[in-house]
């Protein structure tokens, strides 16, 4: 596929869309939704009580103006239709802090050249990345640009993404799971977290955010036998060799005649640095107080803790890792 160098205007049309439904993106009748396990029920209800939650603040009034029963109701309708898990559905499951906005922005930069035959900047992959993934739990979020049939937002098959712990309707589905080093994981968390917590590392690893990190890995650990076919993407492998590890996801993926023109340069439009500059420019815009995405993207921070700080660290990983990956527990004071 050819793109023409000076603009983004493709010398070849992507193919238009019709009303036509690929037969793996099959509707699926409301009712039968509520007799077979679907994505976690409050996708289905989420424009119901947005709704309610309307109706309560601003009264019916507002309603009228902004979000009707009507539209709730069909949006309702819309949302059961698709939220009914298909058998080829890719759950892309990743560790908070493990590099998913950086694998995100690559996949929807790779997409897009492949299918729309556009390429597209860090900025605009921000917006676009939400065309080619979704989470388990689904929802329209009333937003124009996906105001469209869900089935035409995601290429075949459906990658769900998702920051949970596996769940029984993921049993017998592909699984792409994205993790990091614990040590690495544990200190970008703690990083993360200091806008609002302000504690010490020691009394980090005894918040919630802390344990979310073991119950993770110990999760998707013993859930692997459970699973059609799994692959494993360490944020490691992807800062070493990045044009190798997008190759072995997007083949996994099922997603070929990508050029290597293409993924080098989506990883070259997505390093750190830049992801960092784009993040940070939506904190000040937003006026939040947090850390930015992408703060240092380091391997082996484990090496700026003092002593004490590592030996805490250490006691608190071979205590709640019960699966680790292959990734080394202890780390030497």
């Amino acid at each position: 596929m050819k793109i023409a160098l000076d603009d983004k205007t493709p010398e070849c049309e992507p193919a238009p869309r019709t009303d036509s439904l690929h037969p793996l993106h099959r509707r699926v009748p409301s009712h039968k939704v509520f007799v077979k396990r679907m994505y976690p029920w409050r996708s289905a209800v989420s424009p119901i009580s947005r709704y309610i939650r309307q109706w309560l603040a601003s009264g019916p009034s507002a309603c009228k103006e902004t979000l009707t029963l009507r539209l709730s109701l069909q949006r309702l309708t819309d949302n059961l239709e698709h939220c009914y898990p298909r058998g080829n559905d890719v759950i892309w499951a990743t560790a908070q802090r493990a590099g998913y906005y950086w694998l995100g922005y690559m996949y929807a930069m790779i997409l897009m050249e492949r299918f729309y035959c556009q390429r597209i900047s860090l900025v605009e992959a921000e917006t676009y990345r939400h065309r080619f993934y979704r989470h388990p739990v689904i929802r329209y979020d009333f937003r124009e640009d996906l105001l469209e049939p869900f089935s035409y937002h995601l290429p075949i098959p459906r990658l769900m993404h998702t920051h949970a712990f596996f769940q029984s309707w993921m049993r017998g589905r592909r699984v792409l799971i994205q993790i990091r080093n614990p040590h690495d994981l544990l200190i970008s968390k703690y990083y993360f977290n200091q806008c609002h917590l302000k504690c010490s590392l020691e009394d980090f690893l005894e918040t919630e955010a802390a344990q979310y990190v073991p119950a993770f890995f110990n999760s998707w650990g013993e859930a692997v036998d459970k699973l059609d076919g799994v692959l494993i993407v360490r944020f490691e492998d992807l800062r070493a060799s990045p044009n190798s590890e997008v190759r072995r996801i997007l083949e996994f993926l099922e997603v070929s005649e990508v050029t290597n023109e293409t993924v080098h340069r989506a990883v070259e439009d997505t390093k750190i640095e830049k992801i960092r500059e784009l993040h940070q420019k939506k904190i000040e815009s937003d006026g939040r107080e947090t850390v930015s995405h992408g703060r240092s993207g380091k391997v082996g921070q484990s090496a700026e803790l003092s002593a004490r700080e590592l030996g805490h660290l250490n006691q608190f990983v071979a205590a709640t890792f019960r699966y680790s990956f292959g990734y080394e527990i202890e780390y030497e004071v």
